[in-house]
This record gives structure tokens, sequence and C-alpha cells, in this order.
């Protein structure tokens, strides 16, 4: 009896310890993380001095909350059937290996949206690459020259 009471205590201490650690990966996914995550993303040839991710985390928490609120501003454009139906479309188009503007073609077809939603994405769209090129324009302040050769070769390799 002794035992079963000690190693359920162990484990319940485990469970607590790792219970904020579970919380704030499900916080950060339903925030979009992954959206916004990218907008701070470099290719893996820049290697950052301790000096230069400090400054990446002062970049973070300044844009951070800027960029998740226009996701969620974006997001919050479609209703629940049209956000279903592009899920479903891009996933469809995924298994059928279509990518780039081909696929964003029947995401947009499956999508249906009205005129008033279309404005309103062109205009958060607009928003958004706007604060990308913030973002980006901040990181290159504190990169070396080679390191923002790199940069732009992963631009040109998106580009092609």
């Amino acid at each position: 009896m002794r035992k079963f009471v000690l190693k359920f205590a162990v484990l319940a201490l485990a469970v607590l310890i790792a219970s904020p650690v579970w919380a704030a990966k499900e916080e950060k996914k339903a925030k979009g993380g992954k959206a916004v995550a990218k907008a701070f993303e470099l290719p893996t040839e820049i290697t950052l001095t301790a000096e230069q991710k400090t400054k990446l985390e002062e970049v973070k928490k300044e844009f951070e909350p800027k960029l998740e609120e226009l996701n969620k501003k974006q997001a919050d454009i479609l209703t629940a059937e049209q956000k279903t139906a592009k899920k479903d479309a891009a996933k469809a188009a995924k298994d059928a290996g279509k990518k780039g503007k081909e696929a964003a073609a029947d995401v947009a077809a499956a999508v249906k949206l009205t005129d008033e939603q279309t404005k309103k994405q062109e205009e958060v769209g607009k928003e958004l690459k706007a604060l990308h090129g913030k973002v980006r324009d901040q990181i290159s302040s504190f990169l070396t020259e080679e390191q923002k050769t790199h940069l732009v070769a992963k631009k040109k390799k998106k580009d092609a």
C-alpha cells in the first residue's frame, strides 16, 4: 500500500509540473502560433549570436501581439461553414499534390467569399504584408552583411 501511495504521489507531482507546459503549447496553437512564428523564421544557414538572439526576442515581443491580432481579424471574416470548406479544400488540394497558386485557387473557389468579405480580406492582407515587412526590416537591422545574403537567397528561392 505504501509503494502505491508513493508511486501515485510521484505521478501526481510529474503531472502537476508538466501541466503548465502543456497549457502553454495549447495556448500557442489556439493563437495561430504557426502562422505568427513563420514571420520570425530565419534560414538555417543563419546562426545568431547571443546578442542577436536577444534582439530577435525583443522584435518578437513587439510584433507577435500585432500579428496575432491581424491573424484573428482575418480568421473572423469567414463563417464557420467557410472555415470548414477552406480546411477541406486545402486538404483535398494537398492530397492531390497541388501547391501554390493552383491550391490557393481551389481553396478560394470552395470558400465562396462575398464581395464584402473579399474587400475585408484584402485590407487585412495588406496590413499583414506591411507588418511582415516591418518585422523583416527590424530583423535585418541587426544581422551582418553575410547573414543578410542568406535572407535574400531564401527570398529568391521562395519567389522562383
